[in-house]
């Protein structure tokens, strides 16, 4: 899914669990703890211009494309940063951190047509495959910025 649906779905999460004050205040932590995770598509999408480019056109999916923020392993390192953070910062704060990080997280899972969640243990390819074809996922994709924008105006106003 593109970042801003993911940031769109990150704030609109937030104001429906903590209020719409609380998702307002706490709007740029929302935004980064939903984008930060596709920063690591970078390095490879550089390296493999050619490459990402075809995978794009032809719709194939491209197992090496997520890098090291979406392995189960960072996962886990990041949830024990923020379980001792939990006790020297502001709570809210982390519970939104890691609330937009796992929803990420989870809506790659549902969305993506492949993921070595396991690698470098295994390479095998985790895919649930919930928007089936590639051009129904794009369609989906660039579908949800003006619906979720939509719903979360509701939300907020």
């Amino acid at each position: 899914m593109n970042t801003v649906s993911h940031v769109l779905i990150g704030f609109t999460v937030s104001a429906v669990i903590f209020g719409h004050e609380t998702a307002r205040e706490y709007a740029l932590p929302i935004a980064a703890a939903s984008s930060v995770m596709d920063l690591d598509h970078l390095p490879y999408i550089v390296k493999h211009v050619r490459e990402s480019f075809r995978s794009i056109e032809t719709g194939a999916a491209n197992a090496h494309i997520s890098g090291v923020f979406h392995k189960e392993i960072t996962q886990m390192i990041f949830l024990i940063i923020m379980l001792i953070a939990y006790f020297f910062v502001d709570k809210t704060l982390i519970t939104i951190i890691t609330l937009n990080v796992f929803l990420h997280f989870g809506i790659d899972a549902l969305v993506s047509n492949s993921d070595r969640v396991f690698a470098p243990f295994s390479n095998h390819i985790l895919s649930i495959r919930l928007l089936g074809t590639h051009k129904f996922r794009v369609a989906i994709d660039a579908g949800s910025i003006p619906l979720l924008a939509m719903i979360l105006w509701f939300i907020v106003y």
